[in-house]
């Protein structure tokens, strides 16, 4: 009876362990992890912000914290398409000049409606010189735009003239008229709504109000935001940390004092660890070698196709920049909704560039290294900013990777007011330059590369295509919801630019989000970046806690 006994406990041991593996295998299964609200991050911003308000925010910083806070008609998309934000939707005229806005029941941070007066507020704002300050690079598009309140939710825009790029200016945050209205528009900058307590319409408001002179700023959830329901964010809340350099951002970083930190370089990246993650993104910035045309050797075609044959741009990418960075085809980005992805990359082939020297004349007479024609030296300087030591790198790769084919350079570290008066006046024989290009979610190339902007404007390589200008052109005519008529051209254009090759263009740069935090999740960036404050598009999605569900 005793044998029965321990036979049937053993049985019974043996079933419960059977169950609780069931179980465990069921749960395992059945269950799983989810982004749960709640917690906080700390991110490290290099730099301070000089305003709160979107309108006047023209550094990184300030458009990062308006990005957060505010809101615009519209806003940007992933790929830099246009999206609705305050606007429900809108309709553009036949001709191009006319823009209507539907505002959605929105309210702002302290509880009151957003109405049209805001609109027409804010691009009086932007259009007005007298606020005496700078003003964000999206507020020119509003200067000359007519801007009416038909009624409380309905925006009437006029333009003078047809302007396809109006539209990405709609993403520019509005300003609360209720708040500034009444303020003399000479005083707004020093408002208090503009250095203390910001009231914007984001899906993040300033926490504790504590001005600009603050070390960090600390945003939380908005609960009233016209979102909520569908995109409210995981976070209690996110605290940006200022620091007057890189270097104390790193440190902080490194110290795991912030969980995280963007526009980490590739030196930095080395000395994290091997525990961090790594975002990257392709930026509309590139870098890129101006040629004076003015210059009598830079006329000469076939010296301009062998310096760019000679450029080995992957080499540079991978041993200057450790990999991040694209190589560029044009000015226009991979990952923006203009690029065009069959225009051909720059090839690489010295013997193709030795053979066009020599077949243009220029020949190595008396045996230095360097090419000679006419009694002339095939030698030019190339002006870098001194204070970039990863330009100065590049510089020095372009350098021995001409020298290479017989071509001398003489690297002329200059600093950044000489390099901008020298490409400003038109008086450099070539010069290394990283475009920031700020794209501004439509990448309109024109204020860079037609020749209407190559004596005074910004068209320092001095490009005057016919083709290219009527292109250029064309496409700021069209519809902005013309997105394949726009994208067509814009392919012709960097067909036409890659063939002619007004400058050398290297590459974009990749910007780096570096995350310390293993716990931290829900972070990536788009497929490029217009500009830094774009690694906050998934801001919404980012989590600290996790919640098991019973799955589906």
């Amino acid at each position: 009876m005793l044998r029965n006994l321990r036979w049937q406990i053993a049985l019974a041991a043996a079933g419960i362990a059977l169950i609780g593996l069931v179980l465990l295998f069921v749960s395992n299964r059945a269950f799983e992890d989810r982004p749960a609200r709640g917690g906080q991050v700390v991110e490290a911003v290099v730099g301070r912000p000089g305003t709160f308000n979107p309108v006047l925010a023209t550094s990184d910083v300030e458009i990062d914290v308006a990005r957060l806070l505010f809101s615009g008609l519209t806003r940007p998309d992933s790929d830099g398409s246009i999206r609705p934000d305050l606007a429900t939707e809108w309709s553009i005229s036949a001709d191009g000049r006319v823009y209507t806005f539907q505002l959605r029941d929105a309210v702002w941070h302290d509880g009151y409606p957003v109405t049209s007066e805001d609109v027409v507020f804010t691009a009086r704002l932007a259009g007005d010189d007298a606020v005496g300050t700078a003003k964000h690079p999206l507020a020119a598009a509003w200067r000359d735009a007519v801007v009416e309140a038909v009624d409380a939710t309905t925006v009437r825009i006029t333009l003078r003239e047809p302007f396809a790029p109006f539209l990405a200016a709609t993403t520019m945050a509005l300003v609360p008229a209720h708040i500034f209205a009444a303020v003399p528009i000479g005083e707004i900058a020093r408002h208090e709504a503009s250095t203390l307590a910001p009231i914007g319409t984001g899906p993040w408001r300033l926490d504790l109000p504590g001005g600009l002179e603050q070390d960090q700023i600390r945003l939380v959830r908005f609960q009233r935001h016209w979102d909520v329901t569908r995109r409210q964010p995981y976070l209690d809340g996110m605290t940006l940390r200022f620091y007057d350099g890189q270097a104390a951002a790193l440190e902080a970083l490194g110290r795991r004092e912030v969980q995280l930190m963007g526009g980490v370089t590739p030196d930095a990246l080395a000395l994290l660890g091997d525990d961090v993650r790594q975002l990257n993104a392709v930026t509309g910035d590139y870098t890129l070698v101006y040629l004076n045309p003015a210059k009598v050797l830079f006329a000469d075609a076939p010296v301009r196709r062998a310096l760019g044959l000679a450029i080995d741009r992957s080499g540079i990418i991978q041993d200057v920049l450790r990999g991040q960075g694209a190589v560029a085809k044009s000015p226009i980005p991979p990952g923006s909704w203009a690029y065009d992805a069959d225009v051909p990359a720059p090839t690489f082939d010295r013997t193709a560039a030795e053979q066009l020297l020599t077949d243009a004349g220029w020949v190595d007479i008396d045996g230095d290294g360097i090419r000679d024609r006419d009694g002339r030296p095939l030698r030019f300087a190339l002006d870098v900013f001194a204070g970039d030591t990863e330009l100065l790198a590049v510089a020095g790769r372009l350098r021995d990777d001409w020298q290479t084919v017989g071509i001398g350079v003489d690297v002329r570290p200059v600093g950044q007011e000489e390099i901008r008066t020298a490409l400003t006046e038109r008086s450099y024989e070539a010069a290394l330059y990283g475009v920031r290009a700020r794209m501004d979610d439509d990448p309109d190339p024109y204020p860079l590369w037609h020749s209407s902007q190559s004596e005074s404007g910004l068209n320092f390589a001095g490009y005057a295509d016919a083709q290219s200008d009527q292109l250029l052109v064309a496409v700021r005519q069209m519809s902005p919801e013309d997105v394949d008529g726009r994208r067509r051209l814009y392919g012709l254009f960097q067909a036409r630019f890659a063939e002619l090759q007004p400058a050398l263009l290297l590459y974009h740069p990749v910007y780096t989000t570096a995350v310390v935090d293993p716990n931290l999740g829900g972070v990536q960036l788009p497929a490029f970046l217009a500009e830094p404050a774009d690694r906050h598009f998934t801001a919404r999605d980012w989590f600290v806690r996790t919640e098991r569900i019973f799955g589906q």
